[in-house]
């Protein structure tokens, strides 16, 4: 992207970031499918105007890309897939599958990126 970035840990890599959505985010089981939803109730809109591959998924001790919408189509799931990088190496797995799921999380971009 053009910019020169020396690594971060993921609390420190925030100061390059923008939010996508205000706020965090959490899986509600009580829903059924399980979607993330704000404390307020709101949900997460992949898509225009919303999270869309490339974003950065950031779940505090954690961050992953977004990649693809693969669950409920429009709106942010365990189902949907991200890349990551922790233990294995880099691998592509759904949201349910990498291990901070439980997490709350919050939605980025890089700054100067859109």
């Amino acid at each position: 992207m053009g910019f020169n970035i020396h690594y971060e840990s993921p609390t420190r890599i925030v100061q390059y970031l923008t939010p996508v959505v205000p706020g965090g985010f959490s899986p509600d089981s009580s829903s059924s499918p399980v979607v993330y939803r704000s404390g307020t109730g709101e949900t997460v809109t992949v898509g225009e105007d919303g999270l869309a591959p490339g974003h950065i998924v950031h779940f505090g001790a954690q961050v992953s890309v977004f990649l693809e919408d693969r669950g409920i189509i429009g709106t942010l799931d365990p189902e949907d897939m991200l890349i990551q990088s922790w233990f294995d190496g880099p691998h592509v797995c759904a949201i349910r599958e990498n291990g901070f799921y439980h997490l709350p999380l919050r939605l980025y971009r890089w700054s100067g990126s859109e």
